[in-house]
């Protein structure tokens, strides 16, 4: 017995609400730049927690714990601090304060630019979560966020 083929997707859910098309062009000039392809070129591996989001960190005022660690191993320092940077879990947190975790780990001048192209990453990543399922509802207050969050990020990596 062969499976049922998943119904096909309404031509319309395609089809960004008309004040999310300024998001959506930002996408895809982004996709069509050359920051993807710098970003898949090799880095030298760091261990990674690999799951960078507030809720596996515990901070007592003194020390830092990571408690969760099933989805360690080798990777790329610029994409895991960029992914607990634009976490949704890290929202509430200033950008002031990154700059102080950034500078912390003593990136050099190649980190720092591959930490600002992978922050953009997540960030429009995060975007596409929100992206509203129906043209015609209204934008959801984190897509609007999320928005704003992009903006900041291709202005002021």
């Amino acid at each position: 017995m062969s499976p049922t083929p998943p119904p096909a997707w309404p031509a319309a859910a395609s089809l960004p609400p008309p004040a999310a098309v300024p998001a959506r062009r930002r996408l895809q000039a982004w996709l069509a730049g050359p920051e993807p392809a710098r970003l898949a070129r090799p880095t030298p591996p760091t261990f990674s927690a690999g799951d960078a989001n507030l809720s596996n960190f515990l901070w007592d005022g003194v020390h830092l714990r990571v408690v969760d660690f099933a989805c360690s191993g080798w990777g790329d320092i610029a994409y895991d601090l960029a992914d607990l940077i634009e976490h949704d879990q890290s929202r509430g947190t200033p950008d002031d304060a990154w700059r102080t975790v950034t500078a912390a780990c003593a990136l050099t001048a190649p980190e720092h630019a591959r930490l600002a192209m992978a922050r953009r990453l997540m960030a429009l990543s995060w975007l596409c979560r929100f992206w509203p399922r129906d043209p015609s509802s209204p934008l959801g207050a984190k897509f609007v966020a999320q928005l704003g969050r992009v903006t900041t990020c291709f202005e002021d990596p």
